[in-house]
This record gives C-alpha cells, sequence and structure tokens, in this order.
C-alpha cells in the first residue's frame, strides 16, 4: 500500500519536469548517436568503402506513423505519431495532477481534493509553458542536441502553450470560484488581495496571447500576433511570479533562454552587416499571377549555409517615410533560393551604392580596380550579355568549405501573397531603394548524401527550397565529393502560368550543364505542369526526360510508381528515396503520404507560428 503526499504542490511540478526532462535527454542521446553513426559511414565513402546504412527494426512501421492528417478547426498538417503522442502526454498530466509524486507509504493512498488538485495543474501548467517557450525560441542548444530545428518545434510549441493554458484555466476557474464563495461579492472573485488580482491580471496576459494566435490573426495581421505575444508573455509571467513566488523556479530557466535567443537574434541582425545588392520585380503582378520579387544581398552569416535553409529578413522601401519604423517591426521568414561563395578582399569597406560595381578579388584587375573572374565583375543594372545572376552561378565556386575568407551573396524570391509582399512588391516596380537587414540561417541541414534518388516535389514559389538542395547535390557530384552518393535527380514542379518558371530557366540550365561535366554520374529529370494555360512554349526541350504540360496538374501517386520503375530498371535501390516537397498543406500531405507508402524518406518545408 501507499499514500500520496499531498502538501506539497512544487513536487508534483518538479517531479514532473523531471520526466519531461529525462525523456528528452534520451532523445537527444539517440539523436547525437545515429549522427555520428552517419558520420562514420561517409568517412568510410571516402576511403572507397560503401557500405549500406544499418536499419533498425521496426523504422518502416515507424515510418507509417509519420501519415499525415487533417484535424478541422485545429491544423492542416499533424503526423499521426504527434496525435498518439499528444494524447499520451495529456493521460501522464492527468496522472500527474491525480496521484504525483507518488510517495509510497504503508498507509494507502487517496485522491486529493478538487481544492488542491487545482492548484497541482497549475505547476503542472508551468512545466509545459517552460518547454513551449524555449520550444518559440530560434537560437538555443535545443535544437543542436536534438536536431529538432525552430520550424519543427513551433509546433510542439502550440500544443504545449494549449495544454498548459486549458490546465491553467481549471485552476483559475476553480480559485474564482472559491473566491466568490467566500463573500458573494463578485469584485472578491476576481480582487480580493493581492493574490487573487495578480493572478488574474497574470491570466489577461495569457489569454491576450492565445486569442491573438488564431491563424486568421497570425496570417492577416502578424504584427499583432507577434507583439500579442511578446506584450502577453511579460505581463502574464511577471505577475505569475508575483502570484506565486515558486513560479521563478519554473520560469527563469526559460526567461534565460528567451533573453539569449532575443540577444543573439539582435546582434544577428542588427551587427551583423547585411548589404542589399538589388530588389527587383522578376515576374510582374497581373490578373492571374500575384508577381514574384527577387532579393540579391550579401551577408557573410550565411557562411555555414546548408540546402532548405530560410532566413528571417526585415525589408522596407526607403520611399515611404515610415520605412524606418517598417524596417525594425516587420520580419518575415523566407527560404533561401540560392548562394554564391567568393573572395572576400575586394568587398571590404564598400558601401551599399558601391557594391552594385563591385567584384571580388583576383590576380587581373578590370579598369574599376577589381578582378576580371570575380563574382560581381559586371554592372547589375544592365541587360547585355547573359544574366548577372548567369554570371554569378558560373564565376562563383561550386563547392567550398566554409569560411571567413569568403563573402557571401544570396537570393530570396517572394511571391506577393499577402498585403506586406505585395506592398514590396509594389514598391520594387516602382524603383524605390530599399534596406534589408537578415537574421539567419535557420532550419534543418537536409540529410539527402546517403540516398541514390532524390524526388523533390513543389507548388508554385515553394520550388525556392528545392533548388538550393538540387543545386548544392550537383554541383557537389560535378565537384567528385564522395560522400554524396546522390545519381538521379526529380524535380516535379506545378506552377500556375508559364511566367513562374520561365524566371528561373538559366538555374535549370546551370544544372543540365553541371550535370553533363560532372566527375561523378548524375542526371536531372524536370516535370513541370501549368496548370492555368492551356498551350505555351517547352524550354526543356534537349533536356533529357523532360517536359513541360499545360492545362494539368501533376498526379503524384502516378510519378512515384514511374520513379520507382525507372529505378528497377536502373538497377538502382528504388527503396533508398529522398523525397522533398514544398506547397500547400494540402498538396504536401498528398506528396508526403504517398511517399510513405513507398516507403521512402520525407521531408517537408513547412513553416508556420
Amino acid at each position: 500500500m501507499f499514500r500520496i503526499r499531498l502538501s506539497s504542490f512544487h513536487s508534483c511540478g518538479y517531479s514532473y519536469a523531471i520526466l519531461c526532462w529525462g525523456l528528452f535527454t534520451l532523445y537527444c542521446i539517440w539523436f547525437q548517436a545515429t549522427r555520428l553513426y552517419s558520420y562514420w559511414l561517409r568517412q568510410q565513402r571516402i576511403k572507397g568503402i560503401d557500405r549500406q546504412p544499418f536499419v533498425m527494426p521496426g523504422t518502416s512501421l515507424y515510418k507509417k506513423c509519420d501519415f499525415l492528417v487533417r484535424i478541422p478547426f485545429v491544423t492542416n498538417l499533424i503526423a499521426a505519431k504527434h496525435i498518439v503522442g499528444v494524447f499520451i502526454l495529456c493521460v501522464v498530466n492527468v496522472l500527474w495532477s491525480l496521484w504525483a509524486p507518488f510517495v509510497y507509504t504503508d498507509a494507502g493512498w487517496v485522491l486529493p481534493a478538487v481544492g488542491l488538485m487545482d492548484r497541482r495543474l497549475a505547476f503542472i501548467a508551468m512545466v509545459n509553458w517552460d518547454f513551449a517557450i524555449i520550444f518559440g525560441t530560434r537560437n538555443n542548444i535545443i535544437t543542436h542536441m536534438s536536431g529538432l530545428t525552430y520550424e519543427s518545434l513551433i509546433p510542439f510549441h502550440r500544443w504545449l502553450g494549449r495544454l498548459g493554458l486549458a490546465e491553467y484555466v481549471l485552476h483559475v476557474v476553480w480559485r474564482i470560484i472559491a473566491g466568490y464563495q467566500r463573500t458573494h461579492v463578485v469584485a472578491d472573485s476576481l480582487f480580493r488581495n493581492t493574490e487573487y488580482t495578480t493572478g488574474t491580471i497574470s491570466t489577461l496576459g495569457y489569454l491576450l496571447m492565445y486569442l491573438t494566435s488564431f491563424e486568421y490573426v497570425r496570417r492577416n495581421h502578424f504584427e499583432v500576433f507577434y507583439y500579442s505575444h511578446i506584450f502577453g508573455f511579460i505581463i502574464g509571467t511577471a505577475f505569475a511570479c508575483w502570484h506565486e513566488t515558486t513560479c521563478f523556479l519554473y520560469f527563469i530557466p526559460c526567461i534565460i533562454f528567451w533573453l539569449l535567443d532575443r540577444a543573439v537574434r539582435s546582434y544577428r541582425s542588427w551587427f551583423v552587416k547585411s548589404t542589399p545588392i538589388r530588389v527587383d520585380e522578376t515576374v510582374a503582378q497581373t490578373a492571374t499571377q500575384e508577381g514574384i520579387l527577387r532579393v540579391l544581398f550579401e551577408q557573410n552569416g550565411f557562411n555555414n549555409f546548408a540546402p532548405g535553409q530560410y532566413g528571417f529578413f526585415a525589408i522596407a522601401s526607403k520611399a515611404n517615410k515610415w520605412w524606418q519604423f517598417a524596417f525594425a517591426s516587420n520580419w518575415r521568414p523566407f527560404t533561401i533560393s540560392e548562394i554564391f561563395r567568393g573572395k572576400k578582399s575586394d568587398v571590404a569597406s564598400t558601401n551599399s551604392k558601391e557594391i552594385e560595381e563591385r567584384v571580388m578579388s583576383g590576380e587581373k584587375k578590370n579598369e574599376k580596380g577589381h578582378s576580371e573572374d570575380s563574382l560581381l565583375n559586371f554592372d547589375i543594372n544592365t541587360p547585355e550579355g547573359v544574366s548577372q545572376l548567369a554570371q554569378l552561378r558560373r564565376r562563383a565556386p561550386g563547392v567550398s568549405a566554409p569560411n571567413s575568407e569568403e563573402s557571401i551573396l544570396a537570393t530570396v524570391h517572394i511571391k506577393g501573397l499577402g498585403n506586406y509582399t505585395r506592398r514590396i512588391l509594389r514598391a520594387a516596380a516602382a524603383g524605390d531603394d530599399f534596406a534589408v537587414k537578415v537574421d539567419g540561417p535557420y532550419g534543418t541541414k537536409l540529410d539527402y548524401r546517403d540516398h541514390k534518388v532524390i524526388a523533390c516535389y513543389a507548388l508554385g514559389i515553394g520550388a525556392t527550397p528545392a533548388m538550393t538542395l538540387i543545386k548544392d547535390c550537383v554541383e557537389r557530384r560535378a565537384a567528385g565529393v564522395k560522400t554524396v552518393t546522390t545519381e538521379h535527380i526529380y524535380f516535379i514542379w506545378c506552377v500556375r502560368v508559364s511566367e513562374e518558371y520561365t524566371s528561373f530557366m538559366d538555374m535549370l540550365a546551370y544544372w543540365n550543364e553541371k550535370c553533363k561535366s560532372a566527375i561523378l554520374p548524375i542526371s536531372l529529370t524536370v516535370f513541370i505542369h501549368v496548370t492555368r494555360q492551356k498551350s505555351g512554349e517547352n524550354l526543356l526541350e534537349g533536356y533529357p526526360g523532360s517536359d513541360v504540360f499545360y492545362g494539368t496538374r501533376p498526379d503524384i501517386p502516378g510519378y512515384m510508381q514511374m520513379i520507382e520503375d525507372e529505378e528497377k530498371q536502373r538497377g538502382r535501390d528504388h527503396s533508398h528515396v529522398y523525397v522533398h516537397t514544398c506547397g500547400t498543406d494540402d498538396f504536401m500531405r498528398t506528396v508526403w503520404n504517398t511517399a510513405l507508402k513507398h516507403d521512402w524518406d520525407t521531408h517537408r518545408e513547412t513553416f508556420d507560428f
């Protein structure tokens, strides 16, 4: 027999915290072990020993649990395993609220009174919020320990926040009832004394965070969501610690993480210099096309960039008299579409006007004092010859080790899908000057190198993360990098109008050139579907096995079966395919679930606060 000790609500909270951190630590140890194993496999490959990766028993069954489903009014993309995980977490929370800290005695056990249980729930809620706050920071050691990146932790941030709020509301409602029953005065149920008053104010702060975090507010009034989140967090947490001083023990760790994150973000965005080279409209806005904006910039903080990563950008037109305020308050995540590396010596001490004419150092100088083989040895505003980005692609070294002597140039492509991006597009079309700040890079380093086949499925501007992946893979194979085993890439891209893909044609041509001259064999197949045009020009003629289809949508299951059949004919391992997808929720859910049926490895490029 055992008896539950009821005198310490704090013991319920810290025992739950120990359980959660213990399980998370075990996961991190497992992840680091798998990384060491992958590193060992690649070292063996460099030595000429091609070992097949060990597949743990049950891996195929576990993959099936990645099946994505939609929960109406809650989320459009959630894996079945996460639904199970949330359910188990809720059960653990109920068990802890009833019986923690599980002190065994000979006297038996009792069920706590409701008046005690609500306070136990409040301490459990603080632990859940502790994790939610840490998972909501961009820069922390957790991402390095676990391999879970900021955007992949955001869904857990939301679930833990909601669970904690539900538990906290139960505590608040019961305290309101108890306060009213004491004096039967409504005001006393909220402001009877300092404890009640601070608890009420704390509740209002957290409710502000919750009510402004619905998808409609996030997507249509992002600044309201973002700054309400910060203000509500500060008010709610400060008054919670005043309400109950034990809260300091739970909130101090996550507040330290949050303050460090804010410091790192401020340093990277305001002190690591970002130089805008050009902001221009590559696809004009029309009745059928939202328009696409290209931002070319220099940012040496991207020297460790990996395919699929993104940055947070503040972009403001200087023609707007409020541009400095907009510049500081409007930050959006955008995926890097291309990156270029070059020598640094000629670009030091240049301003944003000079950078349009500058180049990077080399042995032979032109009439402007710059090297003729440097990355920016051209006037970026003139149309003569091939495009400026075409020159950048062919002059920049395809593969180089990150180092402090490099200057990093990158592009992002932004579609006019919201009020903020449409304003920037209109300003770019008018020829305005822009200020650009960058915080990044963030995101996962796509682990595609051990796969013989890559299949990228993209919808509209969602092609940009796939483009960095394809370029990186093609350049590494072309340079003879043995740690990359990929031999074939499929790129299936669906766009509304042909202008969306024609603006990227030189990039596709560059990949094709690299495939033909590669040291290690690599081939590329591209299929483009233009949905809102019945006919048009096929610009992929001459690209082996590639084609452009007008008036149709891609048959995703059909393409995957075609890939499997073709890889069988080539004698390659058709079960070891890496599938990458980016697009709408419905599109990604279809691609993801179909790939799981083939038992393929998958990655979806999605970002949702």
